[in-house]
């Protein structure tokens, strides 16, 4: 008998689950409805779901990007609530503390309140000296450092009694704005009498002069010197001299002749100058200015002129800024020429007059 062979039998995937006794269709449909249960539970604690980056309304109808920004947001604000909280019991407990403290110590007889508010006082007061003495400092080595200022009231004996009291006017205007001044300048008056009306006048003022600061009375000639004073560091302001000043020396001191009335005392200051041997030198004026009126100018106005000079190196800037409406000055285009210069006005009032 001849033997006949079999083709290799496959076995199907279903009989090989069979044979081994499990089943593929049981485990899945098992692990679908652990995870459906599991998800159930989740929502049953959060609520219902809400797909991530989807807008959300709260339920005060404020609109989210997500629901999990506006959690983070109530939970943020919580947050800040107990802060709050908490700093201001530990602020009301502070207080009663000290309230507590305060008691006890009034009940010893000490005042502490008081004690704290002399102690504020006093440091305040010393913060207060140490930014003045800082200011003085600064201010005494702005003046030590520029050039000075000198008032020359020789010419006292050859004025009457109104025109020393304008003169003694001019100088205490000429104090004043020194003594404000942000950069101020040695100012003296020099050859006072002592009897005289113009320190009468002065005298009124308060402090004067031992209290006035950056200031002080010298003698400018005693028996034909100039017993305060280098000839070489002086350097006499008249309208009448041939010289102009250009620029101001901070190792001379500038004279100004006090005269009022300088119409009925013509070239004074340039013989008083000649007599003691001091340089002589004008002030730019008529190259700068065209002036109205006359180009002879007050004590304090002249003082004045120096002074802003010193801190805007300026000519222009500090007639400008000095000279009065009265005086109808303005600014020349270009150089003065012969017939441009100004005759000097005879009214002796405009002269006379204080400024205001």
């Amino acid at each position: 008998m001849s033997s006949t062979s079999l083709p290799p039998t496959t076995i199907p995937a279903t009989s090989t689950a069979a044979c081994t006794g499990t089943s593929t269709g049981t485990s899945t449909t098992t692990t679908s409805s652990t995870r459906v249960a599991s998800a159930a539970k989740k929502a049953k604690h959060k609520g219902p779901s809400q797909a991530p980056g989807n807008p959300f309304t709260d339920p005060s109808g404020k609109i989210w990007p997500s629901k999990s920004g506006y959690k983070k947001s109530l939970k943020m604000d919580k947050m800040r609530a107990n802060h709050a909280d908490r700093k201001q019991k530990e602020k009301d407990k502070k207080k009663e503390a000290r309230a507590e403290y305060l008691r006890s110590e009034l009940a010893k007889g000490r005042d502490v309140l008081k004690e704290e508010e002399e102690r504020l006082a006093n440091r305040d007061m010393d913060a207060l000296k140490l930014r003045a003495e800082a200011t003085l400092q600064r201010r005494q080595a702005s003046a030590d450092n520029a050039f000075g200022i000198c008032i020359d009231c020789s010419f006292e004996s050859q004025m009457s009694t109104k025109e020393l009291s304008s003169l003694s006017r001019q100088i205490a205007h000429a104090y004043s704005f020194n003594k404000r001044a942000h950069e101020p300048i040695h100012l003296c008056v020099t050859d006072l009498k002592r009897d005289g009306d113009c320190r009468a006048v002065l005298a009124k003022q308060g402090g004067y002069p031992d209290e006035w600061k950056f200031f002080a009375e010298k003698a400018l000639s005693e028996g034909g010197s100039v017993p305060d004073f280098a000839i070489d560091d002086l350097v006499y302001l008249t309208a009448d001299s041939p010289n102009t000043i250009a620029t101001l020396d901070s190792s001379k001191t500038y004279v100004i002749g006090g005269i009022v009335d300088r119409n009925r005392l013509q070239k004074a200051t340039l013989h008083r100058a000649a007599a003691l041997g001091i340089a002589t030198a004008r002030l730019p004026i008529g190259e700068i200015m065209k002036m109205q009126a006359t180009k002879v100018l007050t004590v304090n106005h002249v003082a004045e002129i120096l002074a802003r000079f010193k801190t805007t190196n300026s000519w222009e800037t500090a007639m400008v800024e000095t000279l009065p409406q009265r005086k109808g000055g303005e600014l020349r285009d270009g150089p003065a020429d012969d017939d441009d210069e100004e005759e000097e006005d005879d009214d002796d009032e405009a002269l006379r007059e204080a400024p205001s």
